[in-house]
């Protein structure tokens, strides 16, 4: 066979399996914002519509302007569930913010997730900041968020979603400057596990966020040119 040929193989290979490593570093977690989005007849069809892939919606929370769906696949392919806010207009059901969350590499029992509040980018009065997740504990009896800046506590809802799987959320105040929240999980027998999220304030200058992003735009394109570089290289040793 052709030296060169074998070479092609092995780069688009290469290419290939690079290009699934970079993707899986972001896959495990996609939120999307619409600015214009169809508008639909009911919540399922508002999905559907803008092409939103579910099975079940498991849980659907009613707010001032709208409707929070979580949802959840059993694609054994690519399991995920999600969270959705679609208002409701005069004319129909309109997609706000869609969340979803793939399978994670390394499983963890208890997922913690942030929506901050998204009145200044998407022009709307919607119902976050929200504290979400996923919980595949089955004993776990009750989540209470605490405040460190009020020092109030707070339960948040759990939704049975199977017989593995929970899904839980609470609605919490926007705080002022950067915060460390505690999440107590209590389970049926007693047993209490902390966890701490910190969450930015709506006085934080976005500097330090504009910085993280785009060290990590720099980043997945230097592993682009450096599987450039490399691909030339096998090229010229074999040419």
């Amino acid at each position: 066979m052709n030296k060169k040929f074998i070479v092609l193989i092995l780069l688009f290979v290469f290419f290939c399996v690079s290009s699934n490593c970079l993707a899986k570093e972001t896959m495990e977690s996609k939120a999307k914002l619409y600015n214009k989005s169809k508008i639909s007849s009911s919540i399922e069809a508002c999905l559907k519509d803008n092409n939103i892939e579910y099975q079940e919606i498991v849980h659907k929370e009613a707010t001032k302007k709208g409707i929070l769906a979580f949802y959840h696949s059993l694609n054994e392919n690519n399991p995920s569930w999600g969270i959705a806010y679609i208002e409701k207009t005069s004319a129909g059901w309109s997609i706000v913010m869609n969340s979803t969350h793939y399978k994670r590499q390394i499983p963890t029992p208890f997922d913690i997730d942030y929506i901050a509040n998204l009145d200044k980018v998407t022009n709307k009065e919607t119902p976050f900041p929200l504290f979400y997740g996923r919980a595949q504990d089955l004993d776990l009896e009750k989540v209470v968020l605490t405040n460190p800046e009020t020092n109030e506590s707070k339960n948040a809802t759990l939704v049975n979603v199977n017989d593995q799987n929970k899904l839980w959320f609470c609605f919490v105040p926007e705080t002022e400057e950067t915060a460390l929240f505690k999440i107590e999980c209590l389970e049926k027998n007693g047993e209490r596990t902390e966890y701490y999220h910190q969450v930015k304030g709506k006085n934080e200058p976005q500097l330090l966020e504009l910085a993280v992003n785009f060290l990590k735009k720099i980043t997945s394109f230097i592993k682009i040119i450096l599987i450039i570089i490399i691909g030339l290289i096998i090229w010229l040793k074999f040419k």
